[in-house]
């Protein structure tokens, strides 16, 4: 039996909304990074009426965000150990079909076993992706050959799931000015450098100006972000933001590498 998988359960929605429709609510927030997760947080916050400055040290979409895989999990991966999280990523994967279906390429995954010992959890592992609402199938090894002739024919078993790929930078920008047009300001090459905190509350974000233009005559110079929240979506860099703000948060950059081909060496997403 054939198995197919589409994350688009409903037609594309324009992901931009005129600055009209949405009612500000007076609370000023401060989005520090501009990857993938800093510009949907500043697009959704500006959806629901938040007054958003966005800040970034670089370029937009410069860090992580411009160097990842593109794959756009349904939540597979994390049926094991937290059905919770493998349900929200599905249910997340599902409004980026709906609102940002250009982007992505619903070309559905495998996931294969290479061993006996894995290939003995697949029953297993398909029964947990069903409990947390992902559509899963095992799928045939022979078939699975014919779709993907490049993988290693030692695959001993495989399932079928409805992951998909996407174009990292489109995605990020397209939020980035879907959020200008709700009103929200995007600041790249502003780092920041202190939080004015009084009274128990923080009172606003200073940030440098580290633009490389040549003409720019703010160059050096620190601005002052008035707010009432500032929220941290700068990823490895947590723990830096958060010594500047005095909190201490053990999270670190680490090393990581990825290695790109030329040429598509499988039309599905392999895991």
């Amino acid at each position: 039996m054939e198995v197919k998988f589409s994350l688009l359960d409903a037609l594309p929605e324009p992901l931009t909304l005129p600055s009209c429709a949405v009612r500000k609510n007076g609370i000023r927030v401060c989005v520090i990074g501009g990857g993938g997760t800093g510009l949907a947080l500043a697009y959704d916050l500006s959806q629901r009426g938040f007054d958003v400055t966005l800040l970034e040290k670089g370029e937009l979409t410069s860090g992580t965000t411009g160097r990842h895989h593109g794959q756009l999990h349904c939540g597979a991966r994390y049926a094991w150990a937290d059905r919770n999280i493998a349900r929200e990523c599905y249910a997340e994967s599902l409004v980026l079909a709906r609102i940002a279906g250009g982007c992505i390429e619903y070309n559905g995954g495998f996931f294969v076993a290479l061993n006996d010992e894995d290939a003995a959890l697949q029953s297993v592992f398909v029964e947990r992706c069903l409990d947390a609402g992902i559509p899963a199938a095992p799928i045939d090894t022979e078939r699975l050959m014919r779709l993907e002739p490049r993988l290693s024919p030692g695959i001993k078993a495989a399932v079928a799931v409805p992951d998909g790929s996407f174009d990292a930078f489109r995605l990020a920008l397209l939020f980035a000015e879907a959020a200008r047009l709700l009103g929200a300001r995007i600041l790249p090459w502003h780092e920041v450098t202190g939080f004015d905190i009084s009274g128990g509350r923080l009172r606003g974000v200073v940030a440098r100006n580290l633009s490389i233009e040549h003409d720019n005559a703010g160059r050096g110079r620190e601005i002052r972000i008035d707010c009432d929240m500032a929220v941290s979506a700068t990823g490895a860099w947590a723990g830096t933001i958060g010594s500047i703000a005095g909190l201490s948060i053990p999270i670190v950059p680490a090393p990581g590498a990825m290695v790109a081909v030329k040429g598509r060496l499988v039309d599905h997403v392999i895991s």
